[in-house]
């Protein structure tokens, strides 16, 4: 199905529901978003401009960070529309720079840009663990049976939390995608 214009897009969405999709929220690039509800109620959001200059650097990762600041929104209870601008400011930052993953935006960002203020400083990434750090000897590159595997940061896949899981009647993951 052809989805070079907002009708055809919309075409789509309907196609997707009629299908059992409830909503479907299509990204649109430098058009910005649209988001059909299951209701039949159709939400328009406006590509925001990217900060500090509004330079596009990369699209690369732009659809993912609006997608998982939509997905933090919807999460916390916001409204669609507040969630659309939330999803917005996210790509926009993300278009700003270089790479997928270095481009994905951090709350702060998105709220400051949402709000008209400077970008904060960004956190500088975490030196690589070396040997010298993990054991106060010389440094050297640690390989990767040397390190400590770090706990999961979003639950356990093992099979003890599952079988948990199953008995107590929750998801042993705090989020899945």
């Amino acid at each position: 199905m052809p989805t070079s214009s907002k009708e055809e897009v919309l075409a789509a969405a309907k196609s997707l529901q009629a299908r059992g999709a409830a909503n479907v929220l299509a990204t649109l690039g430098s058009d910005g978003s649209l988001l059909l509800t299951s209701d039949g109620k159709l939400l328009e959001q406006p590509a925001l401009d990217p900060p500090d200059g509004g330079k596009v650097v990369d699209t690369t990762g732009a659809g993912d960070a609006f997608r998982a600041a939509f997905a933090v929104a919807l999460t916390e209870g916001r409204s669609l529309e507040d969630g659309l601008k939330f999803a917005a400011a996210a790509g926009a930052i993300a278009v700003s720079r270089l790479g997928a993953e270095p481009s994905l935006p951090t709350r702060a960002e998105c709220d400051a840009l949402l709000e008209g203020k400077p970008m904060p400083p960004r956190a500088k990434a975490a030196a690589p663990l070396t040997t010298a750090a993990a054991t106060g000897g010389e440094s050297a590159p640690s390989s990767s049976s040397t390190r400590a595997k770090p706990p999961p940061l979003h639950g356990s896949f093992d099979e003890a939390s599952w079988a948990k899981s199953a008995k107590d009647g929750y998801c042993p993951l705090k989020f899945g995608s």
